[in-house]
């Protein structure tokens, strides 16, 4: 068995570089290429656009986040609120005994 000769080949239109096993003929591994063929400008709009795309996921994020914690502020004031009515419609009752008085 002889030894595997490999090769390493960038792609000239994506600069991806492949690992080739030139004995076999396969591609044993696949580099993804830069940007290297696109303007800078371009490549910065890019950028740009990304870095504004995700500051407006991560604002419809914290927006939501805040929604929900509303919702459940809201909810436990409800039933807050529902749990004093009845406290103030039935009364506080008898106070329960305290064990150290019975002795």
């Amino acid at each position: 068995m002889s030894p595997t000769k490999i090769n390493y080949i960038e792609c000239p239109d994506c600069h991806a570089m492949l690992e080739v096993d030139v004995s076999g003929g396969k591609i044993l591994h696949h580099w993804k290429g830069t940007d290297a063929n696109k303007p800078a400008l371009e490549r910065f709009d890019d950028a740009l656009r990304k870095i504004d795309d995700d500051k407006k996921k991560r604002s419809q994020f914290f927006s939501s986040a805040a929604d929900e914690l509303e919702k459940k502020r809201r909810k436990a004031e409800d039933l807050f609120g529902q749990g004093l009515k009845k406290i103030k419609k039935e009364g506080l009752g008898e106070p329960p005994r305290n064990p150290f008085d019975l002795d």
